[in-house]
């Protein structure tokens, strides 16, 4: 782990003297230029200069980990099951099969940028990128659910706010699309995962693909993947963070959302079976086959993509960054070791409460 003082290395401020910034991004170059030569300590080491570099203050860190777990905890309490959710989905809208959201949920680097490229290459499907109408609307609709005392208000507050959410959502796809009868929007804020059940009671008929990846190879990709908006992208026990909360949340939105509503899609099967696993996220999602429309092709129809995946999905599907982490075994061992045993804990069926005896 780099940078552990939380300050990161004050000779990395500055590289040939360019500012923090720019040498953060040199220190990244440099990494690229290394691992195409061959040189992974090379490379490695110019990776660790250029995160610790961008690294925030520990302090700051640990009070959002803080703040990110005590959420989970929340949550977990407040929609501990699923006759639980259940009682708050009736006031959920329903009979409006128009209104067609997916969301794309997971960590970064996960393929949500070549899942979303995928679905909007679909004459009846349009991606919103980067750009969330869910996401914000989220903390009045909490809020709100919280100051609503009658069944009437909360049916009220369902129906308003998915009913706005989803004309945003239409309102941001081109015109062509916009017409198109059984529009489907693809929203994929990666943290929405987080928020899976407000979701769900005002689209219950949204669908959701959750991605995952090879942890090691996943960690790794965000470490370098220059993330600098993230918090918690620039240290590598703070992304095992991520990753072991993002999985807490998907094992336990298992269990209490309804079945079919989620989508777990790896990304290993979609690149060594793609025709397999597009056919499979189309049916989920409700896109039927149309002439002129090949899932394939989605590289064709990538130029709008501004994340750092810009490359990866202007190329026709490849395998080559499954095991890309691996030439980096002896630099990642510890954080590989921690995924190895948070793997193992989430293998271990969980212990049920054990009520204390009456006295």
């Amino acid at each position: 782990s780099v940078g552990r003082d939380g300050r990161g290395r004050a000779g990395d401020a500055a590289v040939g003297g360019a500012s923090a910034y720019d040498g953060a991004r040199l220190l990244y170059t440099a990494f690229a230029l290394r691992e195409g030569l061959g040189d992974h300590d090379g490379a490695f080491a110019a990776l660790e200069r250029a995160n610790a570099i961008e690294l925030r203050p520990e302090a700051e860190r640990a009070a959002l980990a803080a703040s990110r777990d005590a959420n989970l905890r929340v949550l977990k309490s407040i929609f501990a099951t699923r006759e639980g959710l259940a009682q708050l989905e009736a006031f959920s809208p329903r009979g409006r099969p128009e209104r067609r959201p997916v969301f794309v949920v997971g960590l970064p680097r996960s393929g949500s940028t070549l899942v979303e490229t995928i679905l909007s290459g679909h004459p009846r499907c349009h991606g919103l990128g980067e750009d969330s109408v869910y996401n914000p609307a989220m903390i009045a609709f909490r809020d709100g659910m919280a100051s609503a005392t009658t069944g009437a208000e909360l049916a009220a507050l369902y129906e308003s706010t998915a009913d706005a959410v989803w004309r945003g959502m239409v309102a941001a796809a081109p015109p062509d699309k916009r017409e198109q009868p059984g529009l489907v929007v693809v929203d994929k804020m990666l943290m929405n995962l987080r928020t899976l059940p407000f979701l769900h009671l005002l689209f219950p008929d949204a669908r959701v693909v959750a991605l995952a990846r090879d942890a090691e190879d996943v960690v790794f990709s965000c470490f370098k993947a220059e993330l600098t908006a993230l918090a918690l992208y620039n240290d590598l026990d703070d992304i095992v963070g991520e990753l072991a909360c993002d999985r807490d949340h998907l094992d336990h939105w298992r269990t209490v959302l309804p079945p079919g509503r989620v989508l777990e899609l790896r990304y290993e099967d979609l690149v060594a079976d793609f025709g397999n696993a597009s056919a499979r996220l189309l049916d989920f999602v409700g896109l039927p086959p149309v002439d002129g429309f090949d899932a394939a092709d989605f590289h064709k129809t990538a130029s709008q993509v501004q994340t750092c995946s810009k490359e990866q999905v202007n190329r026709p599907i490849y395998a080559t960054a499954v095991g890309s982490a691996k030439p980096y075994a002896a630099h990642l061992a510890a954080t590989n070791a921690k995924l190895a045993a948070l793997a193992e804990t989430r293998r271990r069926p969980a212990k049920k409460k054990q009520r204390k005896p009456a006295s």
